[in-house]
């Protein structure tokens, strides 16, 4: 070839049949097939990781088959994984006989030989709630009981409650030996024992007006009961009323002790003790033609006894006799003794002992 040729980079047809290339073709990457044949690869292929058959000969793998997880046939021999099989949880051989457990193993709650030897346990185990040994041998509870609400021995020693008992409004002893109260109490008003002893009342009592039991011991009374117009104990034993009494005519213990009566009493025509002691008598009796013990004394009789022609004590000692009596034909004792005859006698032809006296008969006598 000539020079200008050769600087160009062309080779001769005997150099390409001894698989000779150009320069240039050598700076695009190619390479001789002689090169091939000994397993070179392109700057190229090398750049796409591409393996020369030497590489793979020996057990080598692309980048590319890496980056898929693929794995040599030395590192399977030696028990490695790809990463899809630590992916997927398994393990080596060695692992599994230095009592590791694969990581969905561990995910489904197992434990290894040696965790198990220490008494640990799985979160399946912990999330049911169970211990250790050791932690129940401390006293410990689950997390299950404390949810619960349930207490450790030592907890239950020292008196405290659970958050249930707390929301329940429960107090532990102590506080209850306290005389504290829960929120719930002390939101309704109510009063500790303690308080109730100081004689105090709750907001809603007060409210209510009602009283302490030293407030009622003392007499006094509620404002509704003084609004009722009720009166204290010692206000009635002073011998007062309600309003209520007086109104519906009541008297005082004093005022009946003198005689007084209410006016209801005297609307019924009732009358005083002492207006009776005086001789009165009510409208009623006043009506019945009724008459006093007083006017009894002086003889008088009442209306109706005067209408039947009663005679009163005197009349009838002065010897008078009663309409009644003179219509019967009766005569009077003083008439008797003067030697008068009823009109029935003089009918049966009796005498009297002054016409006997005086010698006359009896028409019957006369007439035998």
């Amino acid at each position: 070839m000539t020079h200008t040729e050769k600087h160009q980079g062309l080779i001769t047809h005997k150099e390409r049949h001894q698989e000779l290339i150009t320069h240039k073709e050598r700076h695009r990457g190619l390479i001789t097939h002689k090169e091939r044949h000994r397993g070179l690869i392109t700057h190229k292929e090398g750049h796409h990781r591409l393996m020369t058959h030497k590489e793979r000969h020996l057990g080598l793998i692309t980048h590319k088959e890496r980056h898929r997880g693929l794995m040599t046939y030395k590192e399977r021999h030696r028990g490695m994984k790809t990463h899809k099989e630590r992916h997927q949880g398994l393990m080596k051989h060695k692992e599994g006989h230095q009592g590791l457990i694969t990581h969905k193993e561990r995910h489904r709650g197992l434990i290894t030989h040696k965790e198990g030897h220490h008494r640990l346990m799985t979160h399946k185990e912990r999330h049911q709630g169970l211990m250790k040994h050791k932690e129940g041998h401390q006293g410990l509870i689950t997390h299950k009981d404390r949810h619960r609400v349930l207490m450790t021995h030592k907890e239950s020693v020292q008196g405290l409650m659970t958050h249930t008992e707390r929301l329940q409004e429960l107090m532990t002893h102590k506080e209850s030996v306290q005389g504290l109260m829960t929120h719930t109490e002390k939101h309704q008003g109510l009063i500790t024992n303690k308080e109730r002893l100081q004689e105090l009342i709750t907001h809603k009592e007060g409210h209510h007006r009602l009283m302490t039991h030293k407030e009622r011991h003392q007499g006094l009374m509620k404002h509704k009961e003084g609004h009722q117009g009720l009166i204290t104990h010692k206000e009635r034993h002073r011998g007062l009323i309600t309003h209520k009494e007086r109104h519906r005519g009541m008297k005082t213990h004093k005022e009946r002790h003198q005689g007084l009566i209410t006016h209801k009493e005297r609307l019924q025509e009732l009358i005083t003790h002492k207006e009776r002691h005086r001789g009165l008598m009510t409208h009623k009796e006043r009506l019945q033609e009724l008459i006093t013990h007083k006017e009894r004394l002086q003889e008088l009789i009442t209306h109706k006894e005067g209408h039947h022609r009663l005679m009163t004590h005197k009349e009838s000692v002065q010897g008078l006799m009663t309409h009644k009596e003179r219509h019967r034909g009766l005569i009077t004792h003083k008439e008797r003794h003067r030697g008068l005859m009823t009109h029935t006698e003089r009918l049966q032809e009796l005498m009297t002992h002054k016409e006997r006296h005086q010698g006359l008969m009896k028409h019957k006598e006369g007439h035998q």
